[in-house]
This record gives C-alpha cells, sequence and structure tokens, in this order.
C-alpha cells in the first residue's frame, strides 16, 4: 500500500517541478493527492469521503486509517516517504508525538474514581448546565453517529463575535465555558496541532491549534468517563502559549457543576463565519461516545441555534445530542438508537 501512495505521489507535478518554477502558491503533495491523483474533495472541505473516491473502494479503507470514513491529508503523509526539508514553520514549532511538551493527563486514583456516579446515573440525572451560555452560540450540531451517511464524533458550537471589548489581553472578555457535572479535571491541553484543512479564501491547506481539557465526570465498568472540550478557534496564533491564559481549570482540581474552566477565544471574523467552534463528546475505554447527558430543555435550547449548519444535511434534525447512534456510541447501553436527547 505504501508502494501504491508514493508512486501515486510521483507521478503528480508537485514532485517533478521544473527548475526555476514558482511553484510558491502551489498546494503541497498531499493536498494535491487528495485534489487531483485521487480524483475527489469535490467540496474542498479537506478531506475524501468514499463517495469523493475515485480509485477502486479497496484501496479506501486501507488509506483511511482511523476509519472514520473519511481520507485526510494527515493519513496521506504517513504514507509517503520522508522530507526532512519539509513542512511548515507551524509544522516545525509543533511535534504531535513530543510526549509531555503540551498535553498534561491525569489517571484518578480509586478513591478519586468511587466518588463519581456510573455513567448511566445521567441517563435519568441529566444535567442542567450546558458547557457555554446560550446566547453566544451561532451555529452547531449533535454528535454524528456511525449510522448517519455522514459521521462525526463529537457535537459542534460555533460562536458569534464577542463585544469590542474582548481582547486576547483579557481573556475573561470572552465567552465562559463551564464544568457540565461534578469531576476531576484529567486533561489540560494548552497547545495542539490539528490536521490540515482546505481554506477556500486562501485557496490553500493550513495548519489550525487548539486547547482544550477533559473533565472525568463518571465511570463504566471501573473506568472513567471523560467529558472532551476540543477548544477550536481555528488559527495559528503562532505562539504556543498564546492559549494557556484562556485555560482556568488546572489539572487534577476537583471542578462542581457549572464552575467556570476557562474561556472561548474567538478571533476577529465576519458574523456569518463558520469556523471558531468547540467540538465535544464522551470518550470512555478509548470510544468516543456521545454526550447525551443534558436535560431535554437545554437540548431543546441547543437545537434551537443549529441554524446553517443543519441546513448542510440532507436529512431535518430533530432536536438531540446523538443522532444515529451504534450501540457502543450510546453511553447508556441500551443498544443503537435513532436519537438520544
Amino acid at each position: 500500500m505504501r508502494l501504491i501512495i508514493v508512486l501515486m505521489a510521483l507521478s503528480l507535478p508537485a514532485f517533478g517541478q521544473a527548475p526555476g518554477q514558482d511553484r510558491s502558491n502551489a498546494p503541497d503533495a498531499t493536498t494535491r493527492l487528495l485534489i487531483d491523483f485521487f480524483k475527489g474533495d469535490t467540496n474542498r472541505d479537506g478531506r475524501i469521503s468514499e463517495d469523493e473516491f475515485g480509485w477502486p473502494k479497496v484501496l479506501f479503507g486501507s488509506i483511511d486509517q482511523n476509519k472514520d470514513g473519511y481520507i485526510t491529508a494527515n493519513e496521506v503523509q504517513t504514507l509517503l516517504p520522508s522530507n526532512p526539508n519539509a513542512g511548515s514553520s507551524a509544522q516545525r514549532r509543533y511535534n504531535p508525538s513530543a510526549p509531555g511538551r503540551n498535553r498534561q493527563t491525569m489517571r484518578l486514583t480509586q478513591e478519586q474514581l468511587a466518588e463519581l456516579p456510573d455513567i448511566t446515573h445521567f441517563a435519568t440525572h441529566k444535567s442542567d448546565r450546558f458547557l457555554v451560555d446560550m446566547d453566544v452560540i451561532s451555529a452547531g450540531h449533535p454528535y454524528f453517529g456511525k449510522n448517519f451517511y455522514r459521521p462525526h464524533t463529537g457535537c459542534h458550537i460555533y460562536f458569534k463575535q464577542p463585544g469590542k471589548e474582548a481582547t486576547p489581553q483579557k481573556p475573561d472578555s470572552y465567552a465562559p465555558i463551564y464544568a457540565v457535572a461534578d469531576g476531576f479535571i484529567s486533561n489540560v491541553t494548552p497547545w495542539f496541532q490539528l490536521r490540515p484543512i482546505y481554506d477556500s479564501r486562501l485557496k490553500k491547506m493550513t495548519t489550525n491549534y487548539r486547547y482544550g481539557l477533559g473533565l472525568t465526570f463518571a465511570k463504566t465498568d471501573g473506568q472513567p468517563v471523560v467529558f472532551h472540550y476540543s477548544i477550536e478557534p481555528m488559527v495559528d496564533p503562532e505562539d504556543e502559549n498564546f492559549y494557556r491564559p484562556f485555560l482556568k481549570a488546572k489539572l487534577g482540581q476537583r471542578v462542581k457543576k457549572g464552575e467556570v474552566l476557562g474561556w472561548m477565544y474567538t478571533p476577529p471574523r465576519p458574523e456569518t463565519d463558520l469556523r471558531t467552534h468547540i467540538h465535544f463528546n464522551l470518550m470512555a475505554k478509548s470510544q468516543f461516545i456521545a454526550p447525551t447527558i443534558f436535560t431535554r430543555e437545554v437540548t431543546e435550547a441547543f437545537h434551537k441555534r443549529w441554524g446553517k449548519i443543519a441546513q448542510r444535511y440532507t436529512e431535518v434534525l430533530p432536536a438531540c445530542m446523538g443522532y444515529k447512534l451504534s450501540a457502543e456510541e450510546n453511553p447508556f447501553g441500551s443498544g443503537a438508537k435513532d436519537l438520544l436527547y
């Protein structure tokens, strides 16, 4: 398989550039593979679905390494020969495999874990505290399960532009992010590289960085259940310490429901822009799980704010936190569900 991809790459003009040819605005090799050689990425979202894939389907499953239904530039990159001179300055600044540099994690003690309820507790005792205030939301969508035609392992919240008083020098001038339940902060990530995406305005792949938190708030079969906050401004601040002031919660901290954990950095953009967002889901036993732990009132209030995002799909999306879920994505062990609040 690796040989096939390398041969594909070598057949592209990007690899056979004529001497002196100006390629300063040309896409990189992986982008050209996505767009040109694979005959895919017709919607220019920086990834290829199986429907967009222009080669034999047997190859798709081999290249889609994380089995999320899409081929990304990162997945192609791992199959290409390495080039020590390649990579943007942003890629050189951050090495995702560098242990402990940008991600802090902790395992709860058995005593701490014993304090937490079983996840099934939230089937009947729902949280009435959403992770942000509803009035800061511009759009959103639920967790799309494996039984949906376009699965995505997390809900999204998109943000309105903050007031003129918002400035990076005052993190608390941005929208607060709350603990959705009592628990322990088990993950703090002040700087993490996201997969490159295609920016239609710039007409090239762009690298973005996120920050985030993990709140361990429940358990299942003796293992922790983590509420995962992936906070994604969708920019490159060019400073790996930029987001640190936006994280208030500390690793190992015990928090109460409703406590402010940090703030949502929202870069200045047009009001209609739909990029800056929080991706949230549950994680347990290395499995992505739908975050269906909120009251009906919270879920319906969120649903009313989905707006333009919900219009992108071929189905009318009902109010829910999890849609078209497989059995393993249902936190309460009650099997596959078309929707869960």
